[in-house]
């Protein structure tokens, strides 16, 4: 499913029951699965990505950066910077980060909570639409090969020119991804996803902070403040 902005500089409007229960949930069920989700001071555990045949092959780049993080409070960690190569890269090409989680056991899934915050420089969008997503992929091994087959989700955004903000972090996820029934992981992977959609040869960037991932109705810390707009 893709969403498509349309100006809008405020944060995701969360319905009133939702809000409740984050506000209500207990301390020992708020875990983030993702390891370094914040990039505090570096990249990994998270890696490069790029497509591949049969998809448009991307070429690019991902690296820590302490010049932009989501809090934009001085003295802050960092995020996650990914460039699509200038090039004449056919549209559809991407670049991303993943990162593969291992469960400690193997564990039912019944119910995935993911997402992440983004920003996309104004100057991508002049040269066309761009499109950022979120993903998570659940596998029965615990190296993150052996897909479970409908077990993956993806919510994506697609940015416009005149829409992108440089002052403005959006978001992308889901509060309530369901894998097929009797699901049973091994591993995770959570993927953070630039998509070049336009014709452009220019670079394209994006950055990526506050990665998520929570099972079986947990909240993760991050989203425990979230209020109503």
């Amino acid at each position: 499913m893709q969403y498509r902005d349309a100006g809008c500089r405020r944060g995701r409007s969360w319905p009133l029951a939702l809000v409740a229960a984050l506000a209500v949930a207990p301390a020992a069920q708020a875990q983030n699965q993702v390891e370094n989700p914040n990039f505090a001071d570096a990249l990994a555990p998270w890696a490069l990505f790029l497509s591949a045949p049969p998809d448009p092959a991307g070429a690019g780049s991902a690296t820590w950066t302490a010049l932009q993080d989501v809090s934009e409070a001085p003295g802050a960690s960092g995020s996650a910077q990914v460039v699509l190569d200038a090039s004449a890269q056919a549209p559809h090409a991407a670049a991303g980060i993943r990162q593969c989680i291992a469960f400690a056991a193997p564990r039912s899934v019944v119910q995935a909570n993911y997402g992440a915050r983004f920003k996309i420089p104004a100057q991508d969008a002049a040269d066309g639409t761009t499109s950022v997503a979120v993903e998570v992929r659940f596998f029965s091994d615990a190296a993150c090969t052996q897909f479970i087959a409908g077990a993956g989700g993806m919510q994506s955004r697609a940015i416009v020119a005149g829409v992108p903000d440089d002052g403005f972090w959006y978001s992308a996820g889901d509060p309530a991804f369901a894998p097929p029934p009797d699901t049973v992981a091994g591993s995770a992977e959570v993927r953070a996803t630039l998509r070049k959609l336009g014709t452009s040869a220019d670079a394209y960037t994006a950055y990526f902070d506050d990665v998520y991932l929570s099972l079986n109705g947990s909240v993760p810390v991050s989203l425990q403040s979230f209020g109503v707009d």
